[in-house]
């Protein structure tokens, strides 16, 4: 589905799939379409139905585009094949469809048309008579395409390092060349897909599954500051070690922390606990509209077991890498909270998601939770928290993530001393201030 689904920023807009369009008109220009609920006069290029769109054949059959509109397709030198025609029919029919090339799945070759090969997520070697046996697929096999401005006009199978060498402009991993396409192709800018950054058309990006980063009509350049454009931002989870070139910055409080401190000043209300995170990135994000910080809408809150998680109230950009999140109360005893970022690099690259990880370090959420007296982290509160708590008051024991007053200042006063360890005591017994008796208890859930 990654190769099929269309990121790229065009018109101001946002390129979609046959299956994502709500609208029942499209405004097509530069090869693509999006679709169109505004005014008519206000689109720049064409506007159709979308009964009138279809899928355009593109590269000489190389790539595929819908929807499209014909007039859109055939500026491109595209070739149309008809109204409510789509990319994903078996009986697409491109002229480079009918042409077998060897083609990386993995690490298996097979021998199929580009067109199979790109839509089945893998990477076609197009070049003129080339077999399975000219590529290891389990090495690092070429990525191939076309090279626009070559001495013979066009020239494929040469990668997109050979062809600037030439001279020329790289038309994108499995792009082929064909009539009229070098010409079709005006605006340009970074495009990433497979894993590579190369400069091409936001149209021809789109159709090859990538995401086309910075705006068009700016010069491509794929790593700024050492920062690459297709590299995804991720959150900084714990102090990186110093001299590796890493950002200074680290996540506070940190994914995964227990907060083994003082959760209440009145004995009867939970109102002592984490009510904001400072989320340290890898490289600059940005929110909506783009360019801008981020907001409240780029993050997503929830927390585990029965009570409703808090809400976030405000958002607070902090410096170039670091945004402080608040919510409206402190996080629930027992229960893990999970903050999650939506966001874009400042190349438009989106924050890298894997999903649930369960206790490993996510790059795009954090996990906390709150246990008064578990001192070593374990999810439950035992003796062995106050050998803890006596092991690093005398220097035995320093955490390796966050600092020492995260898990020594139980009575939250900023210092650490007796009346911790007095404090401590206190939320085990069940006694002072503590809200109910920590010793034995337990995290309700593991860790999301």
């Amino acid at each position: 589905m990654f190769l099929k689904t269309i990121f790229a920023a065009l018109l101001g807009a946002t390129l979609v799939t046959q299956a994502a369009v709500g609208g029942e008109v499209l405004c097509c220009s530069a090869g693509a379409c999006i679709p169109w609920p505004d005014p008519p006069e206000e689109c720049q290029g064409e506007i159709i139905d979308l009964s009138q769109s279809g899928a355009c054949c593109h590269n000489n059959g190389g790539t595929c585009t819908s929807p499209i509109g014909q007039e859109a397709c055939e500026a491109t030198g595209g070739e149309y094949l008809g109204n409510g025609s789509d990319c994903g029919s078996p009986a697409l029919g491109c002229v480079l469809g009918e042409t077998d090339f060897p083609c990386c799945m993995g690490d298996e070759c097979s021998i199929m048309s580009a067109n199979d090969c790109l839509f089945g997520g893998g990477r076609p070697y197009i070049e003129s008579g080339a077999d399975c046996g000219d590529i290891d697929c389990a090495g690092s096999p070429p990525l191939l395409g076309g090279c626009c401005g070559t001495a013979d006009g066009c020239t494929n199978g040469v990668t997109a390092d050979d062809c600037d060498l030439l001279g020329g402009e790289f038309l994108g991993i499995g792009f082929a060349c064909g009539p009229n396409i070098c010409e079709a192709i005006t605006e340009r800018n970074c495009c990433c897909a497979n894993g590579q950054c190369f400069e091409t058309s936001p149209a021809q990006c789109a159709a090859a599954g990538g995401i086309s980063v910075m705006e068009v009509g700016q010069s491509c350049t794929c790593s700024v500051g050492g920062t690459a454009a297709c590299d995804s931002p991720i959150i900084i989870h714990g102090k990186p070690i110093a001299g590796d070139n890493e950002p200074p910055e680290e996540t506070e409080p940190f994914t995964g922390f227990i907060d083994p401190r003082a959760e209440s000043t009145n004995g009867v209300q939970v109102d002592l606990g984490a009510t904001y995170t400072d989320v340290a990135f890898s490289q600059p994000v940005q929110g909506n509209p783009i360019g801008g910080p981020l907001t409240v809408d780029n993050f997503a809150i929830s927390q585990t077991g029965g009570e409703a998680a808090p809400n976030i109230i405000s958002v607070e950009k902090i410096d170039a890498l670091v945004y402080r999140v608040t919510w409206d109360r402190p996080v629930s005893t027992k229960e893990w909270t999970t903050i999650k970022v939506v966001a874009n690099s400042t190349f438009g690259t989106p924050v890298l998601n894997l999903g649930s990880l369960g206790p490993q370090n996510e790059p795009d959420r954090i996990d906390i939770a709150a246990l008064p007296g578990d001192v070593n982290q374990d999810g439950s509160v035992t003796p062995f928290d106050l050998l803890q708590f006596r092991q690093g008051i005398n220097g035995i024991w320093l955490p390796e993530v966050g600092v020492i007053e995260n898990y020594l200042d139980i009575d939250r006063s900023g210092d650490i001393g007796p009346f911790d360890l007095l404090k401590l005591r206190q939320l085990i017994l069940g006694v002072g201030d503590s809200t109910e008796t920590w010793n034995g208890a337990e995290m309700n859930s593991a860790r999301p």
